[in-house]
């Protein structure tokens, strides 16, 4: 009838010799099967055509406006509190402005719908929006978790990596598509900073990079401004650690004209990073009249070491070893002490 179908594809390891085997199920967006077919098998003709495939997707995001988060929440009986932890609730009643109440609101519909639709494609079910609730850590990051009796049958941390943003009546969630892949996602106005903004906030050789449009021309000096903030506020998120390092811990090396940005770790940043196991930080910035977004990447290369300081230390050290902590010359500009180089500075 032109309306959207789920298809799941999975592959079988009991297939004969020169055949593939697979089972396809057929699904409405809600999750209710159509089709199914259990072990079809392909023979084995020789080699295909070569296809131009794209890289792979890493990330889903989704965005919400102020009337889409409340007709989001009307569809779905319309009580907040049907929604939310107490936690989280209390979060929003503490917020003052409508708007940011309502881009508060914007976020978590935008992160259920997210959920909904990577549990559809990955277990084949559907949920309600209630199943699905916001639990942030010590540090303030955000997970998407499953509570009820769904939580029961899939387990509650079975989402990967969450992150939210949201700005000047425009919200927006991201989520990550495989486990060893941390997310942090970051949106902002574009409009004149303070006096002293820059010199807080940038280092002298961040404030002379250059930000360029998707057409390939320079951005004018707020534009830029917001999207090296972007950078870096993306790239905490990521890390799971919020907006609290110093100026120098997250540097901004290089921005190519396709917004790949080239980061430096040290201090803090740079602990946390081989505390979750990191081995790569992979962030892209683009900008339009309006606003600046960017995501930034963690690819987890190592079991975590958080809980292991001998371990941290251990790793810390071998990094060292290896040459992919470079002396401060051959970073950004900063105080005395390593800096992440290749290849894990380079997205």
């Amino acid at each position: 009838d032109g309306g959207d179908i789920v298809v799941r594809v999975q592959r079988r390891d009991d297939a004969p010799v020169h055949h593939v085997r697979y089972d396809v199920e057929v699904l409405t967006p809600a999750g209710a099967l159509l089709q199914q077919l259990v072990g079809l098998d392909l023979i084995d003709a020789g080699p295909a055509p070569a296809l131009p495939l794209g890289p792979a997707r890493r990330v889903i995001a989704l965005t919400r406006d102020t009337e889409q988060a409340f007709a989001d929440l009307e569809a779905s009986g319309g009580h907040i509190e049907a929604h939310v932890t107490a936690e989280d609730l209390a979060a929003h009643d503490r917020l003052r402005s409508k708007r940011r109440r309502a881009e508060w609101l914007g976020a978590r519909m935008a992160a259920k719908a997210l959920g909904q639709q990577w549990l559809l494609a990955r277990f084949g079910v559907g949920v309600a929006p209630s199943d699905l609730v916001i639990i942030k850590d010590a540090h303030g990051s955000p997970s998407l978790r499953l509570r009820g009796e769904i939580a029961e049958r899939l387990g509650a941390d079975v989402l990967p990596a969450l992150s939210l943003a949201h700005s000047d009546g425009v919200a927006i969630a991201a989520l990550s598509l495989t486990a060893d892949t941390r997310i942090g996602i970051d949106i902002e106005r574009i409009a004149p900073r303070p006096d002293g903004f820059a010199d807080t906030w940038l280092a002298p050789q961040e404030q002379r990079l250059v930000i360029s449009t998707l057409d390939g021309a320079a951005t004018d000096e707020q534009t830029r401004i917001t999207a090296l903030w972007c950078i870096k506020e993306a790239t905490t998120k990521a890390l799971g650690l919020g907006f609290k390092l110093a100026l120098t811990e997250v540097a901004i090396a290089a921005v190519a004209p396709d917004g790949t940005a080239t980061l430096a770790l040290r201090g803090a940043a740079l602990t946390r990073l081989v505390a979750l196991g990191g081995g790569e930080i992979e962030a892209r910035v683009r900008v339009d009249a309006r606003f600046a977004v960017c995501e930034s990447l963690v690819h987890v290369t190592h079991s975590p070491a958080e809980d292991d300081p001998a371990r941290l230390a251990a790793l810390a050290a071998l990094l060292d070893a290896q040459g992919y902590l470079a002396p401060k010359e051959a970073g950004a500009a900063g105080p005395e002490g390593g800096v992440l180089g290749h290849p894990f500075g380079v997205a």
